[in-house]
């Protein structure tokens, strides 16, 4: 076991602004979101950050479905100039490229992706057996 650390508490309270889009049932590429899912998922590699193979989810790794009506193709081209206007924004962000498969727990769980600091929960993966960077805390 680990004796020397530093255990910071923390808690934050933030808003965070989603900008409107339709659901996602509706949008015209859910189509290739649902197919790279799928040839992730049969892949055989399992949850990105555990390991696990039940209740596999695929996680928008880069940029979140819902802040795509937020993303400027401009500043999002430097990095990916293969996208060059919406329709190829929204093609990328369905596509294996943003998308990286999670168990249900990793993804939304207490201690998943979308609720923990990221910088805690990607180190997570490759952490010591004995190290949890971590942990929800008792209800006091």
């Amino acid at each position: 076991m680990v004796e020397k650390g530093n255990t910071i508490p923390g808690s934050s309270t933030w808003l965070a602004f989603y900008p409107f889009h339709a659901p996602r049932e509706s949008e015209p590429h859910y189509a290739l979101f649902r197919a790279s899912r799928k040839l992730l998922i049969a892949s055989g590699i399992g949850c990105w950050r555990c390991g696990d193979h039940d209740y596999l989810e695929a996680h928008h790794c880069i940029v979140e479905f819902a802040l795509l009506n937020g993303i400027s193709i401009e500043k999002i081209q430097k990095d990916f100039p293969e996208i060059d206007d919406t329709e190829s924004l929204m093609a990328w962000a369905s596509g294996p490229t943003n998308l990286e498969i999670l168990c249900r727990d990793c993804h939304r769980g207490a201690l998943g992706v979308h609720t923990m600091p990221f910088p805690l929960w990607e180190a997570q993966r490759w952490a010591k057996d004995d190290i949890q960077f971590l942990r929800v805390k008792p209800n006091a």
